[in-house]
């Protein structure tokens, strides 16, 4: 088979007429190495990197799977291969990267997604995120696979037409997050305090929003939580970053964006993980004392509000007040110490000529506004 197929494939290259040949006898030498390791030994020196290579990047969407499907079947019979796709830095890891890269495509099969679970599975993910360090894009793959193995969560990047079913064991769960945590706290850092435009999203920024939707997820599991709670710095970055990116109150109603364009902004739905793992957090007292000793309290409450670039980002801080104030005296006393300035300059509600009145026992009045402005389209 490798006789007939090494000659075929670089001259498939030139004349795809010999693609069906090169396909099948790619098929062949895949159905030679399932549980053989005696011929796994023989067939994936001659085929990696280049046969790898140039099959996964054809446009010929049935070499790309046959491809696939033959690295996949080799690293099962025989995982130590692996290490040939870590340490080659000039075409193991570019080769990894475009493997994982993959796993968005719809048009692609089940193959993908099964060597993407090898890759991410493993108790070495923290040296596979370390050894894609030139390939930030594939490390946004990796960890919106993990996130999808905790939840079905449509805000995920891994194709909606697949089905993602695969589950780390505990083991690996706790190293993974812990590294995951510790990775927040770095690309967190680096996220500018308003959105960039679509144009100006980085690769980076799209890393940090990634790795933050896996920690908020990853807390709302009973052992995720008991994780994150050995590492109280990633509540202070988890609340650092929420206070970074939310605009006082009086400046955050003065934008308003629709659904539709709420759903476009490169940071859609990252002050909603922020808060909901603050949420799951808070139930520790250990938790509730940083958010008093960080003055966290006034945070929460600025997103109280509707934004639709944040489903549910209101319901969620309710819950982590609620949460922050049980069986806590000190965030209680934050609350019952509020008190009233009137209502806020709501830009939304002047758009639509209406406006809000306190009255002096305290009930909310919208009424018609003096001077409303011309309507907004919504």
């Amino acid at each position: 088979a490798l006789n007939v197929l090494l000659p075929l494939q670089s001259r498939s290259s030139q004349h795809g007429s010999f693609l069906p040949l090169v396909r099948v006898m790619l098929q062949l030498c895949g159905n030679l190495v399932s549980g053989c390791p005696d011929n796994v030994a023989v067939v994936w020196p001659h085929l990696f990197p280049t046969v790898f290579t140039s099959g996964v990047t054809s446009s010929d969407v049935a070499t790309v799977n046959t491809s696939v499907m033959i690295i996949h079947t080799c690293l099962v019979v025989e995982p130590s291969r692996r290490s040939y796709l870590f340490t080659d830095v000039s075409h193991g890891r570019p080769l990894l990267a475009k493997l994982l890269l993959l796993t968005k495509e719809e048009e692609f099969s089940e193959w993908t997604l099964l060597l993407g679970e090898q890759f991410i599975s493993g108790s070495d993910f923290s040296s596979l995120f370390e050894a894609l360090s030139d390939f930030p894009a594939a490390r946004v793959v990796m960890v919106d696979l993990l996130t999808a193995t905790l939840s079905n969560n449509s805000d995920s990047t891994v194709s909606p037409s697949t089905s993602v079913s695969f589950q780390s064991g505990n083991a690996v769960f706790a190293e993974t997050l812990s590294f995951l945590a510790k990775q927040c706290q770095v690309w967190s850092a680096g996220l500018p305090a308003t959105a960039p435009s679509p144009q100006d999203l980085t690769e980076q920024i799209q890393l940090a929003r990634s790795i933050i939707q896996y920690v908020s997820c990853a807390s709302g599991r009973t052992d995720g939580a008991q994780i994150l709670k050995k590492s109280p710095d990633v509540f202070t970055t988890v609340l650092g970053t929420l206070r970074h990116l939310t605009p006082a109150a009086t400046e955050a109603t003065k934008t308003f964006v629709s659904e539709a364009e709420g759903k476009k902004s490169p940071y859609y739905g990252v002050k909603r993980d922020l808060v909901r793992c603050l949420a799951n957090l808070l139930s520790e007292k250990q938790f509730k004392d940083q958010l008093e000793s960080e003055e966290g309290m006034v945070v929460l409450l600025n997103n109280c509000g509707v934004d639709n670039c944040n489903p549910y980002v209101g319901q969620w801080s309710i819950l982590a007040i609620r949460n922050a104030c049980e069986n806590h005296c000190g965030n209680q006393s934050v609350i019952a110490g509020l008190k009233k300035h009137g209502s806020v300059d709501v830009a939304l509600l002047r758009k639509m000529g209406l406006d809000v009145d306190v009255g002096d026992d305290g009930t909310i009045k919208v009424k018609a506004a003096k001077h409303p402005e011309p309507e907004m389209e919504l």
